[in-house]
């Protein structure tokens, strides 16, 4: 296709394919429950770098951050040099096929497996239920309340040139989850998260505190069928929340819940958090910087947690578990935790996963958990087969 020949609009998931065709820095997404998905391209590889996000919002930008604050590869955002909603017209697909070069794929052959990598990524049954083993045992010494254990499971195969038609399929199957693609700085990652950080409608701010996980049966929609380590794990995550709320001394807050909140073919436990936009305003930057990573990711207390998972898990978690997400001056922030998600590479996926873990965990169960998990992904990937 040649730029002579756009005559008409593309859909935003054709535009995607030819940013990927060409390894171009974007970012495509769907916001929960909004009818058309969103494309943001940069016109060169630059990585834009911030530690100010109330300062990023009036640029405005797509927001992808680490789970570990301290992260060698930190927070950046892809800036929209060109930007479409539904389809782009004829003078922003021009403007695509004027980047990069058709069939361009060297920055991306660093991403495949390196000598010795192998024990990096994916975490089999046994050593998982190790693994859990010890985070509990951790959990009885009294240190800690709750920590979040996460693994990698792969699927071999080159599934780059299907990102495109796996991100429509996902946007159509989690119609209420945050479903996005973004392609920058030599990663490629994939994702439909049920999980708000901090989102805007309005003048108001949301966020979730969300735990606890069962396969969906309409029984489960009542919270007293819920055992009390599900509910003790959001519960620990709803009053970290309520903490910093009161630390940010935040005026204004209605809470909601805890209900059985249904993503996909799963269930989790959920209470919702609104409050004024201003009561943050213009602290919003050091807020979300509290929030994150929330004990539904980390664990309790937060810096032993972080440690713990440090030295059990033999992965590095990369953005998984760090948040994602557009923020603009006219549409505020819309932040997502990153979770049920896949970082691509040219010869494999390497699915995160991950489960909160009490005193009163069981090994076998957490597994079956992340398992589960899994199958919000492993649907569409198996469909395309």
């Amino acid at each position: 296709m040649t730029n002579a020949s756009v005559k008409t609009s593309l859909h935003v998931v054709e535009a995607v394919g030819i940013a990927l065709e060409r390894n171009l820095t974007f970012a495509a997404w769907r916001l929960p429950d909004a009818d058309a998905a969103r494309l943001a391209v940069q016109k060169d590889d630059r990585i834009e770098a911030f530690d100010d996000l109330d300062a990023l919002i009036a640029k405005g930008g797509f927001v992808v951050a680490p789970f570990r604050p301290d992260a060698a590869r930190g927070r950046f955002a892809i800036m929209p040099d060109i930007f479409a909603e539904g389809a782009a017209d004829a003078e922003q697909s021009a403007a695509i096929l004027s980047l990069g070069k058709a069939g361009r794929k060297e920055a991306n052959q660093a991403e495949t497996r390196a000598p010795g990598e192998d024990s990096t990524y994916e975490v089999g049954r046994a050593a998982y239920l190790d693994q859990a083993s010890r985070v509990i045992a951790a959990i009885r010494t009294g240190d800690f309340d709750k920590v979040v254990l996460s693994r990698v499971k792969e699927v071999s195969g080159d599934y780059r040139s299907r990102l495109a038609e796996i991100f429509e399929r996902l946007c159509e199957a989690y119609p209420s989850a945050f479903v996005y693609l973004f392609n920058a700085g030599g990663q490629c990652w994939i994702g439909a998260t049920p999980e708000a950080l901090l989102c805007s409608k309005d003048e108001t701010l949301f966020t979730v505190s969300l735990a606890g996980t069962r396969p969906y049966i309409e029984e489960d929609l009542d919270v007293t069928r819920w055992n009390g380590k599900e509910r003790a794990e959001q519960d620990y995550v709803t009053r970290q929340i309520e903490g910093i709320l009161k630390d940010f001394h935040v005026d204004g807050v209605a809470k909601k819940g805890p209900y059985a909140r249904r993503a996909g073919a799963l269930l989790h436990l959920c209470s919702e958090f609104s409050f004024p936009y201003r009561s943050i305003a213009p602290r919003l930057g050091a807020f979300v910087d509290s929030l994150h990573p929330t004990s539904a990711v980390c664990g309790i207390p937060k810096k032993d947690a972080m440690a713990l998972i440090a030295a059990v898990e033999r992965h590095d978690r990369g953005f998984y578990a760090g948040y994602v997400g557009p923020v603009d001056g006219r549409n505020g922030v819309q932040l997502f935790v990153n979770l049920r998600c896949m970082r691509v590479f040219p010869d494999r996926l390497a699915l995160f996963v991950g489960g909160g873990i009490t005193a009163e965990s069981v090994p076998e169960d957490e597994w079956e958990e992340t398992e589960m998990k899994s199958g919000t992904l492993l649907s569409i990937i198996k469909e395309l087969s």
